[in-house]
């Protein structure tokens, strides 16, 4: 399981960039590159890495710094990546009897995974579940738990049955989280292997040249 010690040489990469009040902490990263690997469309660097500066790519003393720091970065989402890949990667944090440390690494990686997600709103909230009532209520829960975490002064409604209590409603939230997470990165293995959707006037994608309806159609098991 990671944990943000896992990558000390985080700490000197991320206090090369100027700014440092718009770079990612390490938490933040962490939390960031798990949501990236995990979304089914593959993002490019040169889209997300603008997101770690805080949108100020040209933030570095001097180029060789730079390319160090962009060689880490990398470095650790192809570690994350691997991990995701041989299905080993999880919520880094244990919330039983967790300390001011614990919570604030937390949350601090619930907004950097909240914020890779955003980066790609249509394919989470664009698909819809897979035809079943229960998960489409978890799967709305996760996100708003997830929300919730990285924007806590913009409560959601559909969140959870919200207690009143501040500091109540963290401890709640923060408990959900991991398995906020866990739906949420099921729920992208589905998309991932779930295939296309095919109009039924359309080609069918066998090459028979008929239309789907009249080849290939849903009440077929296999494709020719």
């Amino acid at each position: 399981m990671l944990t943000s010690l896992d990558y000390p040489q985080l700490d000197e990469l991320l206090a090369f960039a100027g700014h440092q009040d718009q770079v990612l902490n390490r938490a933040e990263l962490l939390g960031f590159l798990h949501g990236l690997v995990i979304t089914p469309e593959a993002i490019q660097p040169s889209e997300w890495l603008p997101q770690v500066f805080g949108e100020e790519i040209d933030t570095f003393t001097d180029q060789e710094q730079g390319e160090r720091f962009l060689k880490g970065v990398l470095d650790v989402y192809n570690q994350i990546n691997h991990l995701h890949l041989q299905g080993q990667l999880h919520f880094p944090y244990c919330l039983k009897e967790p300390s001011e440390e614990t919570v604030s690494n937390a949350l601090d990686w619930g907004f950097g995974f909240n914020l890779a997600l955003e980066m790609r709103p249509e394919i989470w909230l664009g698909n819809g579940p897979v035809d079943n009532q229960d998960e489409d209520d978890n799967l709305f829960a996760s996100f708003s738990v997830v929300n919730a975490i990285a924007w806590p002064n913009e409560p959601d409604e559909g969140c959870l049955d919200q207690p009143t209590d501040e500091s109540e409603l963290l401890a709640t939230l923060l408990l959900a989280l991991p398995n906020a997470v866990a739906v949420i990165q099921s729920y992208a293995a589905q998309l991932q292997t779930r295939p296309a959707k095919i109009g039924r006037n359309e080609p069918c994608p066998c090459g028979s040249g008929q239309k789907f309806n009249t080849c290939c159609s849903d009440d077929r098991t296999t494709l020719h």
